[in-house]
């Protein structure tokens, strides 16, 4: 029977959380160009917002990654800003026990907001191109 040490189980999360955050950045960069100018401060961004969902106990890579969407649209410390204050307590809902099912939510939320800010966009062109 095989032993595994500490070391090396750390060794291999390191490894594995490394591959995820290069998968990430391929996601990231493909869904959110504009955001991904420097890839050095993309990977950091990446590394602390694991480390945020970590905190908020986001453990699956799926749930990780809808994390880092919220983050390219609503900022890095979106969490922390009194202007996304519902932002943040989405992820801290006590009423959804599971912290998977809350980034969902917020995930759900966040698009639903995208897209009524592109309709009143549109509605506001619409409006100063019948005034004009």
């Amino acid at each position: 029977m095989y032993r595994l040490r500490k070391e090396q189980i750390d060794s291999l999360g390191r490894d594995l959380e490394e591959r995820f955050a290069a998968d990430a950045i391929e996601h990231l960069c493909r869904y959110f160009e504009p955001q991904c100018g420097d890839l050095d401060e993309l990977r950091a961004v990446v590394h602390r917002t694991i480390e945020r969902g970590h905190r908020y106990g986001l453990r699956s890579d799926r749930a990780l990654l809808r994390l880092l969407n919220v983050t390219m649209v609503l900022g890095e410390d979106f969490d922390e800003v009194e202007q996304f204050r519902w932002a943040a307590e989405y992820l801290l809902d006590s009423a959804v026990p599971d912290a998977e099912e809350r980034v969902a939510l917020l995930s759900s939320e966040v698009l639903r907001r995208l897209r009524l800010r592109e309709h009143n966009d549109k509605l506001r062109q619409e409006f100063y191109r019948g005034v004009g």
